[in-house]
């Protein structure tokens, strides 16, 4: 990952598909057991006032793509 003004650019590398990749940032650890799809992530994290989520949003891959984190809201 690496910023770039005042923007996170998240540099990966992929096979041809769809990617929404998601970053926690938490005070403590989290367990991510049963997180299964991004509405999962909502319904257990709700409570926790210090996290914050920054997302690429849902892209179509074809190949190596850097793509920007943009904060999102639980």
């Amino acid at each position: 990952m690496r910023q770039m003004k005042g923007q996170c650019m998240l540099y990966c590398t992929v096979e041809e598909g769809i990617l929404n990749f998601c970053v926690l940032l938490a005070p403590r650890a989290l367990s991510l057991s049963g997180i299964v799809c991004r509405e999962d992530i909502d319904r257990l994290f709700r409570g926790i006032s210090e996290m914050r989520i920054v997302e690429t949003g849902v892209w179509e891959v074809e190949r190596n793509v850097a793509l920007s984190l943009k904060k999102s809201s639980i």
